[in-house]
């Protein structure tokens, strides 16, 4: 009895830790109810539009154009007042002046800002780098000039004034297209909504022939762009509808009841006109419940995804994982128990939360977990955490704690990079629409990826456990890094900011306990059995990781067979998985022939990075092959920075050993046998 009631008090501190954050997240989901008088414009934002290919509340569409114009989810009004994505698409698709005056362009780079005739805003914090449309208005045809000038060039010729000016020409181009695709339904040339409501019924009845010439030329010229289709079919089987065409069709004399409604709405919203707006919206709502009655269960996903976007659980998660990676370094200069288990409890709160975004997602998009590149990240840093925290009460180490915090949040940092270009749930590729498959092989494979990514991750922290000098110089690249992000930063790169703040983070934790270690104020307890340990874990994963990448690599040659007609094609990506499957063997094989001890094992699995960091993202860079669906631009350059940090560890993992540790165990045999194996190994 006494035992467990000291068991408990162990976890008095962790599970109040615990609950404190969970108060804190449950604060975060809470959706704010509106100001009494208020437009009810998050009601709004539930509402469904087709664009990308699926359904989706008008609210992710409104995120991800925001996204895409400004790198923020919200922005500042001209009366200083920081408001919702929803808002300022509400402002767009009106032509309001706020939507012009509005400071949401964000031009970062001082050659596009001296081409524009531009100062740099630094203040205040709120408009930082950001501009309003009317502030570089009357440059936009030599922006369009020097865009052109940069398109000429190929890719890898363009300089950082190119690919900042097209950068910034797509921007302009996401608030164009909104903007104008809705100006057609407004007319805001006019004073007051009764008179562009008059107006348009005179057109609609043929009473001014230039204006409905006028339209149906606005409608040719936007019609060659996607555009979002705001309203839905009549009928089962129908097609939904963008305002250009309803517009066209409503000047005719073919106009659709949605159209009209959804044409109050606006016009209310210009107006200011709460009262008018909050009692016509149930009306659309009802009409659209209507027009959809087969897609019952998408009005349930559209509120879902509305709700999720203003969870932002995977942001909020990964704050998670930085505390619990603080309070683990913490845990190593003292108080090691307590802290570990207050760690351990807020890694299986973050798992927690993980596991519901990511179940989130498989509920909108229908799919399974993995459709593309940020969903891969995503799901390996899922399995990372879970497998840290399977085997942290096994070994109780602390070495499952770093290895699930570091790649929780790594993982998501690597997905909020792969989502800046929008939607993160678009439609999938013919080829891939397949669920059975992507359930399966492309589960299994990145399972796999993850088993590989973790075994090196391990190997790592063996040699920071080892090598007072691995300490010291991961602190000094992690400071490096930080610098180089910084300047990124400068030169027009605001996701950089991020890559700052983690490195900076490593850095300086890792830079005191290397100072603390190398003057003997703290000692770095690795004997024997510590190493023993690791080792296991090391070795029992890269078993694990050999597994999952060969019965995927199988899983893909049988998807390849049905869908290609042929089982292996040696496509990059093909070849990618193969690398990982035959380098998990060579580890193990070289490990259980005698060739290496744990000192080879740790540095071959630091290689195993390298290879799966290649087969993941590299061999999308190439721009070839069957699976080249995943390029992304500027990879490159972070593909190549892993891989020489790794290479970096490696070579300080192959210093003598007499530079490994500062205590008196360096002396001792250091390399010491996995269960099992031959005794000259």
């Amino acid at each position: 009895m006494s035992l467990n009631k000291k068991s408990v008090t162990r976890w008095i501190v962790p599970l109040l830790v615990m609950a404190a954050f969970g108060a804190w997240l449950a604060s975060k989901a809470a959706t704010p109810k509106p100001e009494f008088g208020a437009m009810h414009t998050a009601e709004f934002g539930r509402l469904p539009v087709q664009y990308g290919g699926r359904v989706k509340p008008l609210d992710t569409l409104a995120r991800n154009s925001l996204t895409i114009v400004s790198d923020k989810q919200t922005w500042v009004d001209t009366s200083g007042k920081e408001r919702p994505a929803i808002d300022w698409l509400l402002e767009t698709i009106t032509s309001s002046t706020e939507s012009y005056k509005a400071k949401v362009f964000r031009i970062q780079n001082p050659q596009v800002l001296n081409l524009l005739g531009l100062k740099e805003r630094t203040e205040p914090a709120a408009e930082r780098f950001r501009y309003a449309f009317v502030e570089f208005a009357d440059k936009l045809q030599l922006l369009d000039q020097q865009e052109q000038q940069a398109r000429a060039r190929d890719a890898g010729q363009r300089d950082v004034l190119d690919n900042q000016v097209i950068m910034l020409a797509n921007r302009i181009r996401v608030f164009i297209q909104l903007s104008e695709a809705h100006r057609i339904v407004l007319l805001r040339n006019e004073d007051t909504a009764k008179q562009v409501a008059q107006r348009y019924r005179q057109i609609a009845l043929l009473q001014n022939r230039d204006d409905q010439m006028s339209f149906i030329r606005q409608y040719q010229n936007l019609a060659r762009f996607s555009l979002p289709r705001l309203i839905p079919p009549a009928k089962d089987g129908g097609e939904w509808k963008p305002f250009t065409q309803a517009s066209l069709e409503a000047v005719v004399g073919q106009g659709d009841p949605a159209f009209q409604k959804m044409m109050v709405l606006c016009l209310a919203y210009a107006d200011g006109d709460a009262k008018t707006f909050n009692e016509r919206l149930p009306e659309y709502e009802e009409l659209v419940a209507e027009r959809m009655p087969h897609l019952a269960t998408t009005q349930a996903k559209l509120g879902f995804e509305a709700f999720f976007n203003h969870f932002e659980p995977f942001y909020h998660v990964s704050i998670l994982y930085v505390v619990a990676f603080l309070i683990t370094i913490f845990a190593l200069l003292g108080w090691t128990k307590p802290l570990n288990r207050t760690a351990y409890a807020l890694l299986l709160l973050a798992a927690v939360v993980h596991t519901f975004a990511i179940a989130s997602r498989v509920y909108i998009s229908g799919y399974p977990p993995i459709t593309n590149l940020y969903g891969t990240a995503i799901f390996i840093g899922w399995g990372a955490v879970l497998l840290g925290l399977i085997l942290e009460p096994i070994y109780k180490l602390g070495v499952g704690l770093l290895v699930a915090s570091v790649a929780g949040f790594a993982t998501l940092l690597i997905a909020h990079f792969l989502s800046g270009d929008g939607d993160t749930m678009e439609m999938m590729q013919a080829v891939l629409d397949t669920k059975f498959w992507l359930a399966t092989h492309v589960v299994i494979i990145n399972l796999g990826y993850m088993a590989t990514l973790v075994a090196g991750l391990m190997a790592v922290v063996f040699l920071l456990q080892a090598n007072r000098w691995a300490v010291v110089g991961l602190s000094a690249f992690s400071i490096g890094f930080a610098g180089v992000a910084l300047r990124m930063y400068v030169n027009g790169e605001p996701s950089a900011i991020w890559l700052m703040i983690g490195a900076l983070i490593v850095g300086v934790a890792f830079g005191v306990l290397g100072f603390l270690i190398v003057n003997g104020i703290v000692a770095q307890n690795f004997d024997t059995g510590t190493e023993k340990e690791l080792g296991r874990m090391i070795y029992g994963v890269v078993c694990f990781a050999l597994l999952m990448s060969f019965v995927g690599t199988v899983l893909g040659g049988l998807w390849a067979d049905d869908s290609w007609g042929r089982f292996w094609g040696w496509d990059p990506k093909e070849n990618g998985a193969l690398i990982i499957v035959l380098w998990n063997a060579v580890i193990l094989h070289a490990r259980w022939g005698g060739m290496i001890k744990l000192r080879g094992l740790a540095n071959l699995a630091i290689f195993g990075n390298v290879v799966t960091g290649w087969s993941w993202f590299g061999v999308n860079q190439l721009g070839v092959g069957l699976h080249s669906y995943g390029f992304t631009n500027s990879v490159a350059f972070w593909l190549i920075t892993f891989v020489v940090s790794q290479i970096v560890l490696i070579a300080v993992g192959m210093l003598p050993r007499s530079t490994w540790r500062t205590d008196a165990s360096a002396d001792r045999p250091a390399d010491a046998r996995l269960p099992g194996t031959p005794a000259s190994a």
